[in-house]
């Protein structure tokens, strides 16, 4: 069963499902960027909370992290995967859970029979695993898809990641 964000809850009798985690503010999970509420802030504070964690994994010589205590990607993959994850975000739109639960478990681990859209390299065409939910939204809010031919086994030969063009460009290099 793939993990899925649920939306926390004061209504009374709602409880917390066994085995799901709170990520909100409260949490070392949190969101540590914040959003006004309305749909575009949240969608920025999602893109931004993503491009954290990605700059984080390959960082420029010159990159101070702005966030030196949050949870490092493996400690995320220890305690989220396999978890339902819960924040006060509304159901359907963005939220920084999404990314976790991306970063939790691994691309590729749903199968495409459970109705998932595959992701597809921006360079060759070849399928190389799932939408995550994340990405999902991007698309729905009408966001282009993140440039993956760095995770493409046909377009970069071992040991070249982050020297596609896009990633240069975007200076990953």
């Amino acid at each position: 069963m793939t993990p899925a964000r649920l939306t926390c809850s004061r209504k009374r009798g709602s409880r917390k499902p066994p085995g799901a985690r709170v990520v909100d503010y409260r949490t070392a999970y949190g969101n540590p960027f914040k959003h006004d509420g309305t749909p575009a802030g949240r969608i920025a504070a999602a893109l931004r909370f993503h491009a954290f964690l990605q700059e984080r994994r390959n960082p420029p010589a010159e990159w101070t992290n702005p966030f030196p205590g949050y949870p490092s990607d493996e400690q995320i993959r220890q305690q989220l995967a396999g978890r339902d994850v819960m924040c006060w975000c509304s159901p359907g739109a963005p939220c920084h859970a999404d990314v976790l639960i991306a970063t939790a478990n691994p691309r590729g681990s749903t199968s495409a029979a459970g109705g998932r859209e595959q992701r597809r390299c921006n360079g060759c065409g070849q399928e190389i695993g799932d939408l995550t939910h994340f990405e999902t939204h991007l698309r729905t809010a009408g966001f282009p898809l993140p440039d993956v031919r760095d995770e493409c086994p046909a377009c970069t030969p071992a040991g070249t990641r982050g020297t596609t063009p896009q990633a240069l460009q975007l200076g990953e290099a």
